[in-house]
C-alpha cells in the first residue's frame, strides 16, 4: 500500500523540511489532539505552528475528525513526531516515531460526549486497513508506549494521559467487536393525569385562556403564553388555581462604610469604597383562585 487510502483527506499541506522515510513498524499509536483541528485551516494553522517551532510539521500521521472525515497528516510510510524518541529508542537504535504510524482523534477525549461515534468507527476503519496491509501489530494509547533509558528497557510507559480513552474497547471493535449503537436519548412523556402541586412552566405554542370557571362562558381572568410560570395549587376536572409571577433585574451602585472611633472620641462612617449590586427576582405575581359549589362556581378571590 505506497498510495494512501481513497477516503483520507489531502488538504493540501507542505513539507519545506521534508518528511524521513519509517525505518521499520512494530505498533500503532493512537493520540488525542486536546485543542480542535477539525478543518482544513485549523490542521493548517496547526501544522504552520509546528514548522515555526522547528519541527517539520503536524506531529501525526493522520487526523479523525468528530464528523468521521480523516485528514492526512505524515501519511503512512513516514516516521512521525508524536513521541520523544529520545524517551523511546529501543535496544535496536529506533525511536518509537521511527517504528510506528500516529492516529490522532480530534478533541479532548476526557469529554462525556467524546470520541463521537462517528469518529470512533472512522478510526476503528482506518487501525483495520492499516492492520491488513502490515499484518497483526500492537495498538497502544500514547500512554501504553514503551519508555527506554540508554537503550534499556525501563518497565515504565510514556508518562502522559493521552489518549484519555478505553484502549481496551477501541482493540475490542478494531478485532471486531459490534459498534454499540447509540442510546436514543429517552422521551419524556408527561403524566396522563398530573395532580401535584407545584411549580410548571407553559409549553402551548400559542396561548390559553384562563376563566373562572369550567367552561368558555365563564369571564377571561388572565392569559397564559409559552413561558410563563404557573403556580399549579388545585384540580376538579381542569385546572382550578392559578398563580403567574413576573421576574425581573435590577442593578445599582452603592458606596461602602465602615465605623471608627474618632480622636474626638466620637464614631464616624468612614467610606471604604463603591460597588454594584445585582439583583433578579419576582416583580410581580397574579392568583386566579375559583372555588367550585356542585355545578355553579363563584371566584374566592383574585389579586394581582
Amino acid at each position: 500500500m505506497t498510495k494512501e487510502l481513497a477516503y483520507v483527506k489531502d488538504t493540501g499541506l507542505t513539507w519545506p523540511k521534508g518528511k524521513s522515510e519509517r525505518k521499520e513498524i512494530d505498533h500503532i499509536q493512537l493520540h488525542h489532539t486536546v485543542g480542535n483541528y477539525g478543518t482544513p485551516r485549523q490542521w493548517k494553522s496547526l501544522h504552520e505552528r509546528r514548522i515555526a517551532d522547528g519541527q517539520k510539521g503536524v506531529p501525526y500521521s493522520y487526523l479523525v475528525l468528530q464528523s468521521g472525515e480523516i485528514y492526512l497528516g505524515r501519511g503512512l510510510t513516514f516516521a512521525h513526531g508524536g513521541v520523544k524518541d529520545s524517551e523511546t529508542t529501543n535496544e535496536r537504535g529506533v525511536g518509537a516515531n521511527q517504528r510506528s504510524v500516529a492516529i490522532a482523534l480530534d478533541g479532548d477525549m476526557r469529554k462525556d460526549h467524546l470520541p463521537a461515534d462517528k469518529q470512533l468507527a472512522a478510526a476503528v476503519r482506518l487501525v483495520q486497513d492499516i492492520l491488513a496491509h502490515y499484518g497483526n501489530l500492537p495498538i497502544l494509547g500514547h500512554n501504553e508506549v514503551p519508555t527506554y533509558k540508554n537503550r534499556k528497557p525501563t518497565d515504565k510507559t510514556y508518562p502522559t494521559a493521552c489518549p484519555c480513552m478505553d484502549m481496551d474497547n477501541f482493540r475490542a471493535l478494531v478485532a471486531g467487536m459490534p459498534m454499540p449503537s447509540p442510546e436514543p436519548e429517552p422521551e419524556y412523556v408527561p403524566d396522563a393525569d398530573p395532580d401535584i402541586p407545584g411549580l410548571y412552566v407553559y409549553a402551548g405554542a400559542t396561548y390559553s385562556n384562563v376563566r373562572s370557571g369550567p367552561g368558555t362562558n365563564y369571564n377571561r381572568v388572565m392569559t397564559l403564553s409559552a413561558g410563563d410560570a404557573v403556580l399549579y395549587l388545585g384540580r376538579n376536572g381542569n385546572w382550578r388555581i392559578e398563580y403567574t409571577i413576573g421576574l425581573g433585574y435590577m442593578t445599582t451602585g452603592y458606596r461602602e462604610y465602615a465605623p471608627r472611633m474618632g480622636e474626638d472620641n466620637q464614631w464616624h462612617l468612614i467610606r471604604q469604597g463603591n460597588g454594584n449590586s445585582k439583583w433578579i427576582g419576582p416583580t410581580q405575581a397574579k392568583i386566579s383562585l375559583v372555588w367550585i359549589i356542585n355545578r355553579g362556581s363563584r371566584k374566592k378571590g383574585g389579586a394581582e
